[in-house]
């Protein structure tokens, strides 16, 4: 019995003491004035696949006393409009993201590995295109789903992002 007792519990010790992690996509803003973005995602087959870009944004504020590519730079998150439309199947967003904020578009992404070149390029797949403007520099860039995931960067030990500063 109490062999059975001590195999049970290795069991569960083992079980809940396993790697697991849930990794999440922003867009951060650290210049001196807004960016705003505008992008269309096509609709998804795979409902249950995990997306760098989702249907809910989250805004959170950045932490000033913390180094831009720490992930504990993100701080409490708060409430922030931005418009969606659905036209000919597609979903339009548009997002202003203030300065020292960040937008997460996608969270809970389980297992996401930044190293893992075809999986961060999965993430994009959703996504039609993206427009960026960055008024402080007036530059204009235009992503793609490759060109997205290209240019998103590792953020912290598990995280993507794509981080204007």
């Amino acid at each position: 019995m109490k062999q059975l007792k001590l195999i049970v519990l290795l069991i569960l010790t083992m079980t809940l003491s396993s790697c697991s992690w849930l990794s999440s996509f922003f867009i951060i803003n650290k210049t001196s004035d807004k960016i705003i973005i505008t992008y269309s995602l096509k609709p998804t087959a795979e409902k249950d696949y995990d997306y760098a870009l989702k249907d809910t944004l989250e805004f959170n504020k950045l932490k000033a006393d913390k180094d831009i590519n720490d992930d504990h730079i993100i701080g409490d998150n708060f409430e922030q409009d931005f418009s969606k439309k659905i036209v000919n199947g597609k979903e339009l967003y548009s997002v202003i993201i203030m300065p020292n904020t960040a937008l997460c578009g996608g969270y809970n992404m389980p297992f996401f590995k930044f190293s893992w070149a075809e999986e961060r390029h999965r993430v994009f797949t959703n996504v039609i295109e993206m427009t960026i403007i960055r008024l402080d520099t007036k530059d204009t860039i235009y992503l793609n789903p490759t060109l997205l995931a290209d240019f998103s960067r590792q953020f912290g030990e598990h995280h993507i992002a794509l981080i204007f500063d």
